[in-house]
């Protein structure tokens, strides 16, 4: 049924009538709109109604709508749409912007003023007759700009978990009696929290006040940030459960996502987005579209294991947790994770998630869940997948389980019994770089963690340590000494010096010097000189030094005797393998499903 007032459905048989039928409990498409219960507004100017202007009348208020430039109004797609046998022609429709809309015995309204209207938008896929698809959302351009009036920004930003319970406020002209279907015309709002949030819409649930016929189109403003308030939803659909009363104040509504339709809205009424990747609007950087607007589709990327594993490790009861475990899975799996996160949160929540109340309870909704997992995770992953489980999470530890084969999981156990006999640790970064993880259980903890190399130049391993060439070439982070540029340092102390720096000279003139592949880190009166081994070193070029600054001179070679930032001669150009070798191993490198969330 079409959500629009019933004085104007009877008024004009041929523009307005109800949709398709629907039985008891089935979604009611387009039939929720006006505010029961709410105030009067006399505020939001940019909140105005869409009125039938007739040539042989004033008909009133059908719809709700919200100025969003000067020549555009954002409304519901349902509100410009044609139907069959009833024709909607924008010559007959108007913006209406002021306090109460209904018609006076002269004819319009007596307040306010009207904008005739010359274009009707219903977004491209919203199909009245399969509602289904969604895209209830629509424009509606006006014959000229409106004056005086601030238009209302959209928002671009997407819904996330923490949005749930936001107390969102509604404007809008329709009914304030859903029994009776009266009382539409006047501008009212209310407030009412978001209760969950889909793809392209979210819902609400009235709480003594709700939407109702009329208010179709118009806005769920929010406040973003503090004194910036924004459309992020628009009007569009409600549900009527058999046997209440008043189908305004039961159900729940249902509201258009406006962030979701954001690039649409933008291509219509040439709008400039904000820059998405500067504001961080989008779930994840992949999102973020040429034109600034967010496919959060291009984040849709855990599985139904993965999925369930965060949402295992969500506070009991925290909806909005689970929400964004949800919101980084595939499409495809959203259906089974919502029929088991259904199911856990009505019977296991209390019972901390335990893989014994969801084999007891949710079996055919977890086997389903988990039977496509394809059980190829390393032991890497392994081992970050259960660290993140709390103790006596036994589901979430299922999970990793099921993630890897029983080869992997028994490399893990050897290399943790390792670590916790010999060396009394666990497999935290800092216990890997360990001397002890090294010295005592090296090849098994290499055979769970392979280590990527690190930088020599800095800035890739632990505090504490620092990187350097083992004796096969290879790069590891190793124990450092920690002593910084240009401290005194001995040779033969092995890795004296803190990340990205190497002790260099003879004797009492050893200093630790900055590692380097070009002049970029280097000082003033410094180049980057070339060393034996992987990079070189920054050492001294000018008058300082007393070596030539003639560009064309090339810099000292290797058999130099070049010394560093104050120019101490004799120290040597090379880097010694003997201060390179290593004493413990790499950062550990995580992988962890919901690590993007």
């Amino acid at each position: 049924m079409n959500r629009i007032s019933l004085p104007v459905m009877l008024l004009l048989p041929v523009l307005w009538a109800c949709g398709p039928a629907v039985q008891p409990g089935e979604f009611l498409g387009t039939e929720a709109g006006a505010i029961v219960n709410g105030e009067k507004e006399s505020g939001w100017p940019a909140a105005g109604a869409l009125v039938a202007d007739l040539p042989f009348g004033y008909m009133g208020s059908f719809c709700s709508g919200t100025l969003i430039a000067p020549r555009w109004v954002l409304t519901a797609g349902h509100c410009v749409s044609w139907y069959e046998g009833m024709p909607l022609m924008p010559q007959w429709v108007k913006f209406y912007m002021g306090p109460d809309a209904r018609g006076s015995r002269w004819g319009g309204p007596s307040t306010g003023v009207m904008y005739q209207a010359d274009l009707l938008v219903p977004h491209p896929d919203y199909d009245p007759d399969d509602l289904s698809i969604g895209s209830d959302i629509g424009l509606v351009r006006l014959a000229k700009e409106v004056e005086g009036v601030e238009p209302l920004a959209i928002n671009t930003g997407a819904l996330v978990g923490e949005d749930l319970k936001a107390q969102v406020l509604y404007v809008g002209f329709g009914n304030s009696d859903g029994i009776n279907q009266t009382g539409s015309g006047v501008k009212r709002s209310t407030h009412m929290p978001i209760t969950w949030i889909d793809a392209d819409s979210y819902y609400t649930e009235p709480q003594g006040s709700g939407t109702c016929y009329g208010d179709s189109g118009g806005p769920g403003i929010l406040e973003m940030a503090p004194g910036e308030w924004k459309v992020m939803g628009v009007v569009s659909a409600g549900t009527e459960p058999p046997g209440e009363e008043d189908p305004c104040l039961s159900g729940f509504g249902i509201y258009t996502r406006v962030d979701t339709y954001a690039s649409w809205i933008a291509e219509v009424t040439g709008i400039a987005l904000p820059d998405c990747n500067q504001e961080s609007l989008c779930i994840c950087g992949e999102a973020c579209q040429p034109d600034f607007s967010c496919d959060n589709s291009q984040c849709y990327t855990m599985s139904c294991s993965q999925a369930l594993q965060c949402m295992s490790l969500c506070p009991g009861g925290d909806a909005g947790c689970s929400l964004d475990c949800r919101m980084a899975t595939t499409l495809d799996a959203q259906v089974e994770y919502d029929v088991l996160s259904y199911c856990l949160d009505k019977y296991c929540t209390s019972a901390g998630y335990s893989l014994a109340c969801a084999t007891q309870q949710c079996a055919k909704s977890l086997d389903p869940c988990l039977e496509s997992v394809m059980g190829e995770a390393d032991c890497a992953f392994y081992d970050g997948c259960r660290r993140q489980c709390a103790e006596g999470n036994t589901l979430c530890r299922h999970v990793c389980d099921v993630e890897t084969d029983q080869a992997v999981r028994d490399t893990w156990v050897a290399a943790v019994g390792c670590l916790e006999t010999e060396c009394g640790l666990g497999t935290d970064p800092e216990a890997l770089a360990g001397s002890c993880a090294r010295e005592k259980c090296w090849d098994l903890v290499n055979a769970c963690f392979p280590a990527p190399p690190c930088d020599l130049l800095g800035g890739s391993c632990p505090e504490g340590t620092a990187c350097v060439v083992e004796s096969d070439g290879g790069r590891v982070c190793v124990d450092s000494g920690g002593l910084g540029l240009g401290e005194a340092c001995l040779a033969s102390e092995p890795t004296p010096c803190a990340d990205g720096l190497a002790c260099l000279g003879e004797a009492e003139e050893a200093a630790c010097r900055r590692l380097c592949v070009d002049d970029g880190p280097c000082g003033e009166d410094e180049i980057c000189l070339a060393g034996a081994v992987a990079t070189g070193y920054c050492g001294c070029w000018g008058e300082a030094c007393n070596v030539p600054t003639d560009p064309t001179v090339p810099p000292p070679d290797t058999e130099s005797d070049a010394g560093g930032r104050g120019c101490s001669a004799g120290a040597p150009t090379t880097l010694p393998w003997a201060l390179l070798l290593p004493v413990a191993f790499l950062w550990l490198r995580r992988l962890a499903p919901g690590s993007d969330l």
